[in-house]
C-alpha cells in the first residue's frame, strides 16, 4: 500500500477514537446533569408532600374543632331552653 493509504486509514482511525471519546464524555456529563436535576427535583417533592401532610392535619383538626365547636353550641342551646 502507498504511504498516502496508510496515512489515511491510520488518521481515520484516530479520528474515530477522537470522536467516540468526546461522545462518551458528552454522555457521561449530561447523565450526571440529569442525575442532580432529579435529585433536586426528587427533594423538592419530598418537601411539598411534608406540606401537603401538614395541611391535611391542619384541615382535620380543623373539622374536628368544629365538630366540638357545635357540640358545644348544641349543649347551650339545650341547657338554655
Amino acid at each position: 500500500m502507498s504511504e498516502i493509504v496508510i496515512c489515511a486509514i491510520v488518521t481515520s482511525g484516530m479520528s474515530l477514537i477522537v470522536c467516540l471519546v468526546t461522545n462518551m464524555l458528552s454522555n457521561r456529563a449530561h447523565d450526571i446533569r440529569v442525575d442532580c436535576k432529579l435529585e433536586t427535583l426528587t427533594d423538592e417533592v419530598r418537601e411539598h408532600n411534608k406540606v401537603i401532610d401538614r395541611v391535611f392535619l391542619l384541615e382535620r383538626k380543623t373539622d374536628v374543632t368544629n365538630e366540638k365547636l357545635t357540640n358545644l353550641c348544641n349543649q347551650f342551646n339545650a341547657e338554655k331552653k
